[in-house]
């Protein structure tokens, strides 16, 4: 079972949508400029455990991370989606109705924050099979939502301008490789969170450190 989840309809929101064209020109070898489309990974970057566990212990356990929150906003991107990979829904650890119920709040919050100039969305994968084109590192959730983009909103973004921010960056943040490698799967640029809420961040602009 997979699932997706918007709060704002693609096509009623791309009248609010307002572009930002006053991006100067910047270093490509430290910038990523002009970002226009994030997706973004659940546990461990949008939110993290109350308990301070690495699995949460129920709904409740959960804590939105505001820093993230404040850096994506001040990047000012069109789109921002939750790729999340559920298998404990499968494995029958996770009720997939208290599941629907967290991150339909998470992005309903996220939604709020961001104002309805940015269109928030989510999806998720709940097989464990690595072979399910959904599953990340596999990039299915990631071309679907891409795919649906230019359908609702009638303009193809590059994958220059898309970007992935993860957690799961591999064994020097002691964690998978899930998100990065999703995100050279898939074609795009990729930040670590920990990188994202440390960077300079100007409308459209990540500056790294």
């Amino acid at each position: 079972m997979n699932g997706q989840l918007d709060t704002v309809g693609l096509v009623a929101a791309a009248a609010a949508l307002k572009t930002d064209n006053s991006s100067e020109t910047i270093n490509q070898s430290t910038h990523m400029e002009n970002k226009k489309l994030v997706f973004i990974d659940l546990d461990g970057t949008l939110i993290e455990t109350a308990s301070g566990k690495t699995f949460p212990e129920g709904i409740w356990d959960m804590r939105l991370k505001l820093d993230v929150f404040q850096k994506l906003k001040k990047l000012q991107p069109k789109g921002i989606f939750i790729v999340t990979n559920q298998g404990g829904i499968e494995k029958g650890f996770v009720d997939p109705r208290i599941f629907h119920t967290k991150i339909a709040y998470v992005i309903g919050a996220l939604q709020e924050y961001m104002g309805l100039g940015c269109v928030v969305g989510g999806r998720f994968c709940s097989s464990n099979n690595r072979e399910n084109a959904d599953r990340k590192p596999n990039p299915g959730m990631l071309i679907d939502i891409w795919n649906e983009w230019e359908l609702n909103m009638k303009e193809r973004l590059p994958k220059e301008e898309i970007v992935m921010i993860g957690d799961a960056s591999g064994p020097e943040h002691g964690w998978s490789s899930d998100d990065i490698d999703t995100a050279k799967n898939f074609g795009c640029d990729y930040v670590h969170v920990g990188d994202f809420v440390k960077a300079k961040v100007r409308p459209g602009e990540i500056v790294l450190r």
